[in-house]
């Protein structure tokens, strides 16, 4: 067992809580409820981490929870993490990352899209409709071929 740490909670059209979990793997994927993604945010302050399910958008019962960039939205429970710059494993939050991460929550907050009555299935569909039209506009056939040089993507 690896030594707790302390993260920030955000469960879909919920509040962010500060939570203290196990530093494993599995207490991770127990948040997210699935494979954890750890993606690059440059908007955020060195070792501070997001964390989500990385098929979360699939999810059975997908919940929208904060937008992510300008075409994206990210779906189900999510958490914040410190990151060791040196090392790169997982570590506490500070008192300032929490601050950090409660206002990017406020300001990214999707979860109001279900109150507009619209579901995560609904969500999915809209999503998926948006990268095939971003892809069409960058010139590839939705079979997955480019149009100009007839090659597989």
């Amino acid at each position: 067992m690896k030594d707790p740490i302390k993260i920030l909670v955000r469960r879909a059209g919920q509040e962010p809580t500060v939570e203290v979990i196990d530093n494993t793997l599995k207490a991770k994927q127990d948040i997210v409820g699935g494979m954890i993604e750890m993606p690059y945010n440059p908007d955020f302050s060195r070792g501070l981490q997001i964390v989500c399910d990385e098929e979360g958008k699939f999810a059975d019962d997908p919940k929208p929870n904060v937008y992510w960039g300008d075409y994206d939205i990210m779906f189900g429970d999510i958490f914040f993490v410190g990151v060791d710059e040196n090392s790169g494993s997982t570590i506490s939050l500070t008192p300032e990352q929490i601050t950090e991460a409660k206002q990017w929550i406020a300001e990214n907050d999707a979860s109001g899209l279900t109150d507009m009555g619209v579901d995560g299935g609904d969500l999915t569909e809209v999503i998926l409709d948006l990268y095939a039209d971003l892809n069409r506009e960058a010139g590839y056939k939705e079979k997955g071929k480019n149009k100009d040089a007839g090659a597989e993507m």
